[in-house]
Order: structure tokens, then sequence, then C-alpha cells
């Protein structure tokens, strides 16, 4: 990844979506609760689906 400067292969889209919000947030990133729609981050937070997505993550590293 750092040699080749390309993305990771099996990234999960939820988890990088929560980690950039949390890095946003730390500057001081507009508060957006309250909008009315969900963020992109929202899978991250809904147990089944983090799970659906690590499994089918994990299930394309071993293939």
């Amino acid at each position: 990844m750092l040699t080749k400067q390309e993305d990771y292969l099996w990234v999960r889209p939820a988890w990088v979506a929560a980690k950039q919000r949390q890095l946003a947030l730390k500057p001081g990133a507009r508060n957006e609760r309250g909008v009315g729609r969900r963020g992109s981050a929202y899978a991250y937070n809904v147990k089944e689906l983090r799970n659906r997505e690590k499994a089918a993550a994990e299930h394309a590293e071993r293939a």
C-alpha cells in the first residue's frame, strides 16, 4: 500500500467513513445532528451491517 501508492483492496467502507468523521470532528467540523439524513458512517453503528461488512472483507482476503 505504501510502496505502491494504492488503496487497501479490502477496505470496509463504513469503518473508513466513521474514522473520517471522527477526524473531521476534531478540528471543529459542523455538527450534522438533526439534519434529517444519515451520515456516511451510519452503517458502522449498526452491528448487523458492521458484522456483514466485516465478514465480506474477511472472505475477500481469504480468496
